[in-house]
């Protein structure tokens, strides 16, 4: 079996950790949940926000909720997972001389790993449909 990339790893627990409720993403506008009902969200940790264009991570809660959910056993420095986002294609927009950018997320510009849409693919999936006006007797 192939080394799996370290990266992947890391997106693919993340996605679990969402998926599951234990973290929740926001609205980048509003702030309201996004991959998750408003009343579990408070059993859960914001990592983010997501819109249409991506996921705006904060770096160092994502890490710390990945580290935990591996029991303090990630193998890799931020920086160095942070790197090799970078080098397999996985980020939407860094600024110069580092792997975040700024953001405005929730009203305030903020420092954030902006990942690419897909980079998660479930969190695109779930954020996309409650992104959407609910329309359960038709639009």
């Amino acid at each position: 079996m192939a080394r799996e990339r370290y990266a992947e790893v890391f997106l693919r627990t993340l996605a679990e950790l969402v998926a599951s409720g234990q973290v929740f993403l926001a609205r980048r506008t509003t702030d309201t949940p996004a991959t998750v009902p408003e009343e579990l969200a408070r059993h859960g940790t914001k990592v983010g926000w997501v819109d249409e264009d991506g996921v705006y991570l904060l770096p160092g809660v994502g890490f710390a909720a990945v580290d935990r959910a591996t029991r303090g056993g990630f193998p890799l420095t931020e920086r160095a997972l942070w790197k090799m986002l970078a080098e397999d294609g996985h980020l939407a927009a860094r600024d110069a001389g580092h792997f975040t950018t700024k953001a405005r997320c929730a009203g305030a510009v903020r420092r954030v790993l902006r990942l690419k849409p897909g980079a998660l693919p479930t969190v695109n999936q779930q954020a996309h449909f409650t992104l959407l006006p609910n329309c359960l007797s038709g639009c």
